[in-house]
């Protein structure tokens, strides 16, 4: 059944709505936000038929979320309504909050899948020490170690994407032995995020950065010859990464996003010697920057005064500490020494294959099976290609 033409008319307003609409960070609705209005909205008015979406009842909400077994889908087309319907509110002069739940949506609960095989999930999502190896090992044309640093922030932070994908020169703290990392751009608050080892990589790209000098730089520049030196944004980051999965064949059903859940599943399972928890609820609240309530249902203070403390267990019981930072120093210093020799290799062998390239211009006959000029065969000789 098509939607009607009054609730077309109504759904118009309401996207012109939402494409005005902007949060408490400024930012403007993304063009999937609107798609998804759309694809839930008509689904539900396409539901109703030729009765009008400003004469719903509660029966009528209950009746289409209940088709919606699956627990995502009926999560996600509740949480539409109670936008929809705040805004239909609103227009019609009942006063009421961003936040605030519609009249006709308060009996809505969103569903929590019990079923969900959280183990299963784990073992499939999260990216184990030997594939982060591998990750960091297919850099191979990392000239400026850009690539590896990245990967590197990730790990060690477990940063979202926007935020890693946001950060500048600046950002990036280094002292006695520790790194502090800031991300200004978060989907809750801007916050600093103290590392759990000092990330070498990332201290080699900030002083290779080709604009080093301007501390408000991007952090992550692209490096092509084409676009050299121009921000890199999060979906190109995502589609190397998925490009670099793919090339070396680690599983499939990890993104970029899976570093996040990696190093909160490390800092949830830490423990002390004596077998204690190593990091609050609170703590890891502050370090990912979540609210409190998604850590713990038992959590309903979030504090950000605790940010020192954070740090001073973090740096206190990082594996930088336990190793000891000149152990670290000299490891760096050897990887340094072996990238080094690597690349002069590869530089040695590029001369190579250029001279004998200019050989092969030189003698045209080489690439024809023809008889050879004894003098032109000695010279051939002596610059191996024959």
């Amino acid at each position: 059944m098509e939607v009607s033409k009054e609730n077309q008319k109504i759904l118009t307003e309401f996207k012109e709505y939402r494409k005005k609409q902007v949060n408490n960070k400024g930012n403007k609705n993304s063009q999937k936000t609107l798609l998804s209005d759309k694809y839930c909205l008509e689904k539900f008015a396409n539901f109703l038929g030729n009765k009008s979406l400003k004469e719903v009842t509660k029966k009528d909400l209950k009746e289409f979320l209940d088709q919606n077994i699956d627990f995502s889908g009926y999560n996600l087309l509740g949480g539409k309504l109670k936008v929809f319907y705040r805004w239909i509110d609103d227009i019609n002069g009942v006063e009421i909050g961003i936040r605030e739940c519609p009249k006709i949506m308060k009996w809505w609960r969103a569903k929590i899948n019990k079923t969900k095989d959280s183990k299963k999930l784990k073992e499939e999502e999260l990216i184990s020490d030997e594939e982060y190896g591998q990750i960091l090992n297919a850099c191979t044309r990392d000239r400026f170690g850009m690539w590896e640093a990245m990967w590197e922030t990730f790990w060690l932070s477990g940063a979202r994407l926007g935020e890693v994908a946001s950060m500048k020169i600046k950002d990036v703290t280094s002292k006695d032995g520790n790194c502090t990392i800031y991300v200004p751009t978060s989907k809750t608050e801007s916050r600093e995020i103290p590392l759990p080892e000092y990330p070498f990589r990332l201290e080699r790209w900030v002083n290779n950065h080709p604009h080093r000098e301007e501390k408000d730089t991007p952090l992550w520049v692209s490096l092509a010859s084409n676009n050299f030196g121009e921000p890199l944004v999060k979906d190109s980051i995502a589609m190397i990464f998925w490009k670099l999965k793919k090339r070396i064949g680690v599983k499939d059903t990890i993104s970029v996003h899976n570093f996040r859940k990696t190093r909160a599943t490390k800092m949830f399972s830490a423990r002390s010697k004596d077998g204690g928890l190593i990091y609050s609820d609170k703590q890891i609240a502050l370090f990912f920057g979540w609210s409190p309530l998604t850590v713990s249902q038992r959590r309903k203070e979030y504090d950000l005064s605790g940010v020192d403390e954070l740090k001073k267990t973090v740096f206190g019981n990082s594996e930088t500490h336990e190793e000891g930072y000149d152990i670290q120093k000299k490891k760096y210093e050897k990887m340094k020494d072996d990238y080094e020799t690597r690349m002069a290799k590869m530089e040695k062998r590029m001369k190579e294959m250029q001279h004998q390239y200019e050989m092969l211009m030189k003698y045209p006959n080489l690439r024809k099976d023809i008889y050879i000029d004894p003098k032109e065969r000695e010279d051939l000789g002596e610059n191996g290609l024959l």
